[in-house]
């Protein structure tokens, strides 16, 4: 379970959030707070693997409290959200210690799937883009996304058992079918996601929820 502190005061948008997640099973808002420092405070105590924070309610002192979480709950991903353009935020983003920096123009589809990766200790930083063209990031994601709704279930069985850590050989037994079918069927898929390893299928299956963000971080 991807547990998260959203840190938000603005009703409409955490009502967009938690609508955005509420389908993911797999995450979990914990508690919402309005003020960056009081999100702080949550995150020390219930110690999620997200603290979610949307950048305009960012304030000076915010810094200060965003280093608390870093000692004290270093195992947290702390990520910015926000509806400017992300050139302006994503050097300040990085060197700041965020782990993510997402676009609100493209939560809708991003949001459950970029969480995951970035709980398994994946940095995700939002490609600067115009209204009119999508990200290459999001045109993969959805290729993605619709790919897996339309493959067999035993293969996306056999997708799920690989990306999970699993050798060829253990799938075969899993599945009862010959070590060479999982071969040749692996090399198809990888091939139709225009990847070329196991640890790419991973952070793909992680995005699309077929693994955990645990079962990532433990390959």
């Amino acid at each position: 379970m991807v547990r998260v502190v959203l840190a938000d005061s603005d009703h409409f948008s955490l009502a967009a959030i938690n609508r955005f997640l509420e389908s993911a099973l797999d995450i979990q808002i914990i508690e919402t707070c309005q003020t960056v420092a009081d999100a702080s405070k949550c995150t020390v105590k219930h110690k999620p693997e997200i603290l979610l924070v949307e950048a305009t309610i960012l304030e000076p002192d915010s810094a200060e409290a965003l280093e608390l979480v870093r000692h004290s709950s270093p195992q947290t991903k702390t990520v910015l959200l926000t509806s400017e353009d992300v050139r302006s935020l994503a050097f300040r983003a990085y060197h700041a210690g965020f782990s993510g920096l997402l676009s609100k123009r493209t939560i809708s589809k991003e949001l459950p799937g970029a969480l995951r990766v970035i709980a398994a200790g994946y940095k995700i930083y939002a490609q600067p883009h115009n209204d009119q063209e999508p990200t290459p990031r999001a045109q993969h994601r959805t290729i993605h996304n619709n790919y897996f709704e339309a493959l067999a279930e035993r293969d996306r069985q056999l997708v799920t058992a690989v990306a999970s850590g699993l050798t060829n050989s253990q799938v075969a037994r899993s599945l009862h079918i010959s070590e060479g079918l999982v071969k040749l069927k692996l090399a198809t898929i990888m091939d139709q996601l225009r990847i070329t390893n196991r640890v790419q299928l991973a952070v793909i299956a992680t995005e699309y929820g077929l693994i955990t963000s645990a079962e990532l971080r433990s390959r």
